[in-house]
């Protein structure tokens, strides 16, 4: 009788980003979303669900601009990063990048959606990712500086991979940023300049 050799398959996760901005950069007003665009959230929740085991990790004040009833994400592991002292049901807490790395092991694909200082230290891991470009100034009071733009630099792109229309009829782009030029030429046909 044959044994059977069984390999565990040694989980690595993908790190991804994805980012909401306005005309200026900016991403928050107040505290919140300056925008509700119920497109663009199921775009958000589909993308960051995806099909398997996914996480997402985020730091205090994006999770403090999600609205209660949403929290914590459903179907994804939340991880927030932050040095207060944090306990929320269904959300595991982290108080360094090594601690996140740790909680989100044996995930597929880990979303970093805010804030600035947890992407800029995980761009360099980012595999890829989207930004959602609404085409008008909300007039946030948090932006991204000048030299956050370098967040986005050694990805290849923006190429479209979305578009929609707000009910003010404000254009909405999604576009797809990614690491492997091959990735690049055979998933978008469109480049955005």
């Amino acid at each position: 009788m044959k044994s059977k050799l069984i390999v565990e398959r040694n989980m690595i996760p993908v790190f991804k980003f994805i980012y909401a901005l306005d005309s200026s950069c900016g991403f928050s007003k107040n505290g919140r979303l300056p925008w509700n665009c119920k497109e663009d959230m199921r775009f958000f929740a589909e993308t960051t669900i995806g099909k398997g085991k996914n996480a997402v990790v985020m730091g205090r004040k994006t999770w403090d601009s999600i609205p209660e009833k949403f929290r914590p994400l459903k179907n994804r592991l939340n991880v927030v990063l932050t040095k207060s002292p944090f306990e929320e049901p269904g959300v595991s807490c982290a108080s360094t990048f090594d601690e996140v790395d740790k909680l989100v092991s044996e995930c597929e694909d880990v979303w970093v959606i805010g804030g600035v200082e947890i992407l800029k230290h995980y761009q360099p891991k980012c595999e890829s990712g989207f930004i959602t470009r609404y085409q008008c100034d909300f007039e946030c009071d948090q932006k991204l500086e000048d030299e956050d733009d370098k967040l986005f630099e050694g990805l290849y792109g923006p190429f479209l991979a979305k578009e929609f229309v707000l009910n003010t009829d404000t254009p909405v782009l999604v576009k797809y940023y990614t690491r492997s030029i091959k990735v690049a030429s055979s998933k978008f046909e469109e480049r955005v300049n």
